[in-house]
């Protein structure tokens, strides 16, 4: 049960899979997990209050990339440690190498979202496209 001070965060740590990295995050990065979405929905000029609760399939994936990220960071090699002890050819441990992975779908996946992804109002992603047809 939640204390009136206490905060619930938007991602549910029960629904990390990655087998590697879902013991990596911590309650430190869940907070900015949350910080990361609230700064999202302000960037909409949407109040937290807004946020829709569970998050959307696009924002649980954007903020579950986000966690995979800042435990990949935490966690990289460094050349001082080694926390997995696993390296590459090239010399990347395998921290660093997901980090690599997620960081490709987290910027794509970034610039995608709307604030209908956040508020859950209506179709994600609705973007107007327009495209110019001519004759051959």
């Amino acid at each position: 049960m939640l204390m009136a001070d206490e905060k619930k965060n938007y991602l549910d740590p029960e629904r990390l899979n990655d087998s590697l990295l879902q013991e990596y995050v911590t309650e430190e990065i869940l907070n900015e997990v949350d910080r990361f979405i609230e700064s999202m929905a302000n960037t909409f000029n949407l109040a937290p209050e807004k946020i829709k609760t569970p998050l959307t399939f696009r924002m649980e994936r954007l903020a579950t990339l986000y966690a995979y990220l800042l435990a990949c960071e935490e966690n990289a090699f460094t050349g001082n440690n080694s926390t997995s002890g696993r390296l590459s050819a090239n010399g990347d441990d395998s921290f660093s190498l997901k980090r690599k992975i997620f960081k490709s779908e987290f910027d794509q996946l970034y610039e995608r979202i709307t604030d209908k992804d956040i508020t859950g109002e209506g179709p994600p992603g609705a973007v107007n496209i327009v495209i110019g047809l001519g004759r051959a």
